[in-house]
């Protein structure tokens, strides 16, 4: 079995790669060509640890990933995301490589997010916010940047060290110098691109400030306990895609809570982003359409990332073989 660890994950899977990856995958989900149970998740006290398997036929190759969420490791100068991905060898069901989940997961998600931007964002989009100074975020703009020329990125996080860190730690990754904002809506406003990676239990913007054209990713909220884009932006937003309705409506606070207050139905979400890959249905129409992409992660894109790694790792001669 061969172990990547976080460094060789990054550096088998570049950005644009990934991207290619998760849109292929997001088109294999839409036509149902995978195997994707709604992840488990397991609540302690501290964080909660995800259990997610699955398979996608376009690569033979089922996998499981296992990942913890414990929000306070950053107060002990620990990783908030950890975890590890297992990928087995869909004929024999014999483990193929084990690497790390955390980079994985980083990339996966920063390149759904990029995808879904290539669709939805307007083509002259330069301005961006992050809100959540977190490796989540910093993928995000990663794959933002990829696909869109970027021309001033403003940062909110409620912790402004890390804002201060992440700028600091992203500013020769990028052609501009991110700025930091004091509020949320110091940094909303205005823009083009929103890009949300928290883990927030009630919204991190309001819409008050979202000018016609933007779009707005939300990949941190995952559970229905949180909620980091409002019903007022979903209310406000003229197209919402999400990269599965089944997982998004289980999962994501975002739609569950207002669902439950009767505020919405879930008839409020368009499109899926693999059925916009696929070309069943439109991306952005209009450069005055407010868009929303709402993620909550699919185990599928996980198996299709981490069987290009796997593949590409072993072409480079990348990793360390472990016999069983």
């Amino acid at each position: 079995m061969l172990i990547l660890n976080a460094g060789e994950v990054r550096c088998a899977l570049p950005m644009e790669t990934a991207m290619d990856t998760v849109a292929s995958a997001y088109a294999s989900v839409s036509r149902g060509e995978s195997l994707t149970p709604l992840r488990t998740p397991l609540e302690l006290p501290k964080g909660t640890i995800l259990t997610m398997p699955a398979y996608l036929a376009e690569t033979d190759a089922p996998g499981v990933k296992i990942v913890s969420v414990f929000p306070e490791n950053a107060t002990r100068g620990l990783p908030t995301i950890t975890g590890l991905m297992i990928l087995l060898d869909g004929s024999s069901g014999i483990p193929l490589a084990a690497m790390d989940a955390a980079s994985l997961t980083a990339i996966r998600t920063g390149a759904s997010g990029g995808v879904a931007a290539q669709y939805l964002a307007r083509q002259d989009s330069s301005v961006v916010a992050v809100i959540g100074a977190g490796v989540q975020g910093r993928a995000q703009l990663q794959a933002l940047a990829a696909v869109r020329a970027l021309s001033e990125v403003r940062v909110y996080d409620v912790n402004r060290e890390n804002a201060e860190a992440f700028i600091e730690d992203i500013e020769g990754d990028l052609p501009v110098l991110p700025i930091r904002c004091d509020t949320a809506a110091a940094a909303v406003r205005d823009v083009d691109v929103i890009l949300c990676a928290t883990t927030a239990s009630s919204p991190v913007f309001s819409a008050t400030g979202l000018e016609p054209g933007v779009h707005v990713t939300g990949v941190g909220s995952f559970h229905p306990g949180m909620a980091e884009i409002g019903i007022d932006t979903l209310a406000k937003a003229d197209r919402i895609v999400v990269d599965s309705r089944e997982a998004c409506l289980e999962e994501a606070g975002d739609f569950i809570q207002p669902i439950s207050r009767g505020e919405i139905t879930a008839e409020v979400i368009d499109s899926e982003i693999g059925e916009i890959v696929l070309g069943q249905r439109p991306g952005r129409s209009n450069d005055e359409e407010i868009t929303v992409f709402k993620a909550v992660g699919l185990a599928a894109l996980d198996i299709a990332v981490a069987e290009a790694t796997y593949r590409r790792a072993r072409e480079r001669g990348m990793g360390t073989e472990v016999p069983l």
